[in-house]
């Protein structure tokens, strides 16, 4: 299988996922962190796959097209920190008790931003 097949897969899957991932109330909860987990691993895989674009960074000249480029990958970065940093912790806190309201409130929120910035990112 060529590296360019397997990026097409990795994409593909992520796609799927993070739709998947947006109906929590049909999938229910154990298929929500199966899926959030898969995305992560997924998500680590397409970095991997994609890591000759962080080392070339700082290399080149950025016109306005790769500046927003650049721009549109970090946040998208920012965004799945942000959600796999409250889904961690509103998982903790339903193990103890405490309230998550804000942690799933920021959860929920980040993901429908993170569909509009990776539908920017795809075109």
């Amino acid at each position: 299988m060529t590296k360019n097949l397997i990026k097409i897969f990795v994409d593909i899957f992520m796609i799927l996922s993070f739709i998947f991932l947006m109906f929590y109330n049909f999938t229910g909860e154990k298929i929500h962190k199966f899926l959030g987990l898969s995305l992560l691993l997924f998500s680590i895989l397409h970095i991997f796959l994609n890591r000759f674009w962080y080392k070339n960074i700082f290399k080149g000249k950025y016109n306005f097209k790769r500046t927003f480029k650049t721009a549109i990958i970090f946040i998208i970065l920012s965004i799945f920190i942000l959600l796999f940093f409250t889904g961690i912790k509103i998982l903790q806190c339903k193990q103890t008790g405490a309230s998550y309201d804000i942690y799933s409130d920021f959860h929920f929120y980040s993901a429908y931003l993170g569909v509009i910035f990776v539908i920017i990112h795809s075109k």
